[in-house]
């Protein structure tokens, strides 16, 4: 049978952010999409491709000028800083989307 240890102590470690309440603003919205370049980035989720696909359809038949399509390596990391800056110049909005 194993002895109890006394004097010893145990760190614990949460691994979760804390909580940070923070107010931001929304992005100002444009007026009109006729004619608008709309970025759109997959996050590489399951089924994200299939439902920016159909995201870019529904804004090509709203009428928007074009749809600018990019993909993430993977769902754990940023899009990629050519990517993201290629988009800041094409686009006049960006919809960053999430699937499962």
């Amino acid at each position: 049978m194993a002895s109890p240890v006394s004097g010893g102590s145990i760190v614990i470690v949460h691994p979760a952010a804390e909580d940070r309440a923070e107010l931001v603003e929304a992005a100002p919205r444009p007026p009109r999409l006729d004619g608008a370049v709309v970025g759109l980035v997959d996050n590489a989720r399951t089924n994200s491709d299939r439902f920016m696909r159909v995201v870019g359809g529904l804004l090509e038949k709203a009428g928007v000028g074009s749809v600018v399509s990019r993909r993430k390596p993977n769902p754990s990391v940023p899009l990629p800083d050519d990517a993201f800056d290629e988009l800041l110049k094409q686009c006049d909005i960006v919809v960053h989307g999430v699937a499962d």
